[in-house]
């Protein structure tokens, strides 16, 4: 605790000033002169406290608590450094003090004190003082009392009503604050004093600004740079000394910091898209590949953050039927559990390769993960064999007739293959068909026409449906229809789900993509196509959200606005079952320069993330 940062004091001549090798002590100090320390927190325990101080002649200072005549905990005894200016720490034993308390130093006599702090419980007083100029973390810390800090406009600046705080922060900027001692019981939760008219984010780093992460505060709009509040949020557990890095991603002015022994409460702070969006809309989810899938760290993230996956690309037809056709009899296909129509007309059959579909299943049946399947049919990544006369990709197309039944046998064979796995089960929804109203010059095309509401498109909704009723399925697995840009073709969504629905619910409605960027579309556009489809009656699911964007800020603003909007239909009663961020973070993401994602890295959030979750707990809803 650095001795200048008294909230009150005592003594006319009382005088903070500058020490020669950096930071602030208080001196020109007389007999029952005082200075007062607000809300101290001890945790568990402190039983003793060092102080360094300078003096020429020996002194006492008593340590109370609850004011200057309150309870005596202590009194140390200074003996005399030679000088004013040659200090060195001398500790006294407390009694035993737990909990938060205002703390007031009395002084009998003439001394400079630099700074105190206090002596975990467990610690046998004196025996490990404070190392060069070290703070105790569960004091307010200054934020202006930095070590070091990068950031050319970076300044110092004084607050009304006292104090100072710093400011004129941009992205990337920090400040370091070397030996912060945690104590051996260590600190959980961190609080910062800051203004901001913006929301931004604070990483609470140890070592270096590219060290550790303790945490991140999320900083919420606080209304103007001149408005402060305090706001908390939870660390890794940190004990012993340590150097403590603040790393700013927007502008906000801080005031002081402190951490503190007990968790935050904070709602912010403590929520995850798993907590939130997982549990009201029962699915969240990321895209992901097998190789992500299966290492340790990756998959510990996923489990953290959400209980849904879908596989990017694995599980398209080009990665099971092959950029080549392998063919096989028609009798081995049958032999390997393929599905072969009556209606099959060709002699050979191709080879699916359910490998890795096969192994992503085990891993999400074995960590709690379910699986939204993606695609069965899809104009892109389907082979151009797959269309033509003998599967040659030199021969002619097809017949209508004989597309059916390798359209049949495909997604009935798909589908058997899954769910006769002993961890199929984990599959609960199907993207059936994918952006065939955006479909050009696709081999689909070729056979059926351009038709919007064309056979094909129905016919694989019916094969599906009766593979998963055959399966006794169909009651806890769901079928969609998904697109992008659905804002754009709204009602051509409506009228193609009415075709192939006009005979039986084969569709139960749409995914709908979520490619967007902060220019296009409006928040209010996309939320008028959701409720179009909610009020056709359509369960929902947001399949691949990711939002390009010009700077974070702009972002996290047009994130918190979309998913105001998605949570207002949710809330008058909307079929809205789970959410598919398309990707983990930004490196990783098929848009990747354009910063798409919620964060920047595999465990770094940005600001978009926590407007996300601003907006759940803006939208009334608790965290589970």
């Amino acid at each position: 605790m650095q001795a200048e940062d008294y909230d009150s004091s005592y003594g006319p001549n009382l005088r903070t000033f500058s020490l020669p090798d950096g930071g602030s002590a208080i001196g020109y100090i007389e007999n029952g002169y005082s200075t007062t320390y607000n809300n101290i927190d001890f945790g568990d325990g402190a039983v003793s406290v060092t102080a360094r101080v300078a003096t020429q002649n020996a002194t006492t200072i008593q340590v109370r608590s609850g004011g200057a005549n309150g309870t005596l905990l202590g009194t140390i005894s200074v003996p005399s450094t030679s000088s004013f200016d040659t200090y060195q720490n001398v500790t006294a034993t407390l009694s035993n003090i737990t909990g938060v308390h205002d703390i007031t130093l009395v002084f009998s006599g003439p001394v400079n004190v630099d700074y105190f702090v206090f002596n975990a419980a467990n610690e046998n007083p004196g025996t490990n003082p404070p190392v060069g100029n070290t703070r105790s973390a569960f004091s307010n810390i200054q934020a202006e009392d930095y070590d070091s800090s990068y950031g050319p406009n970076l300044q110092t600046f004084s607050l009304p009503g006292g104090g100072s705080a710093i400011g004129y922060i941009e992205n990337g900027y920090y400040t370091v604050y070397k030996n912060i001692d945690f104590g051996s019981n260590g600190a959980v939760s961190v609080t910062a004093r800051v203004a901001t008219q913006f929301d931004t984010t604070i990483q609470v780093r140890s070592g270096s600004a590219s060290g550790t992460l303790l945490g991140t505060i999320y900083v919420g709009s606080t209304g103007s740079f001149d408005t402060y509040r305090d706001v908390s949020a939870n660390i890794s557990k940190t004990t012993g000394v340590k150097d403590i890095v603040l790393v700013f991603s927007g502008a906000v002015n801080v005031d002081y910091f402190k951490f503190s022994s007990s968790t935050s409460s904070d709602d912010i702070n403590t929520a995850t898209l798993l907590n939130t969006y997982g549990s009201l809309l029962g699915n969240v989810g990321t895209c992901i590949n097998y190789y992500q899938l299966i290492d340790d760290n990756t998959l510990n993230v996923v489990k953290q953050q959400y209980n849904s996956i879908t596989l990017e690309n694995e599980m398209k037809p080009d990665a099971i039927l092959g950029s080549s056709p392998s063919l096989i009899s028609v009798s081995e296909a049958r032999n390997l559990g393929y599905y072969i129509p009556s209606n099959w007309q060709d002699s050979m059959v191709p080879r699916l390769n359910f490998s890795t579909i096969d192994r992503v299943m085990q891993i999400c049946s074995q960590n709690g993960l379910r699986m939204r399947a993606h695609t069965l049919v899809w104009h892109n990544q389907t082979p151009g064999w797959f269309f033509r006369n003998g599967f040659n990709g030199s021969s002619g197309y097809v017949s209508p007739q004989v597309m059916d039944a390798r359209l049949e046998f495909y997604i009935k064979s798909v589908i058997n293959h899954v769910y006769n796995s002993p961890y199929g089960d984990c599959v609960y929804a199907w993207d059936v068909v994918n952006e065939h109203l955006h479909a050009v010059n696709s081999g689909w095309a070729a056979i059926y026409g351009n038709a919007k509401n064309v056979s094909f498109v129905r016919n694989a909704f019916i094969y599906a449906h009766d593979a998963l009723v055959a399966l006794g399925k169909r009651d806890s697995v769901k079928l969609f229809y998904n697109d992008y840009n659905t804002y754009e073709v709204t009602n051509d969504i409506v009228s193609l789900i009415k075709y192939i629905n006009q005979n039986g619910k084969y569709c139960d409605g749409v995914g709908m993509q979520a490619h967007l960027d902060t220019s296009y579309p409006s928040p209010a556009s996309f939320k008028a196509a959701l409720q179009t489809f909610l009020n056709n009656g359509f369960e929902v699911q947001i399949t691949e959200f990711d939002v390009t964007n010009n700077n974070a800020t702009t972002q996290a603003n047009y994130c918190y606005d979309i998913f105001m909007g998605i949570l207002d239909c949710k809330k008058a009663g909307g079929n809205i079952t789970g959410i598919t961020f398309w990707g983990l973070y930004d490196s990783v993401s098929w848009r990747a320069s354009q910063s798409p994602l919620l964060f920047s890295s595999l465990t770094q959030p940005k600001p978009s993330y926590y407007s996300v979750l601003k907006a759940y707990t803006d939208s009334g809803y608790s965290i589970e």
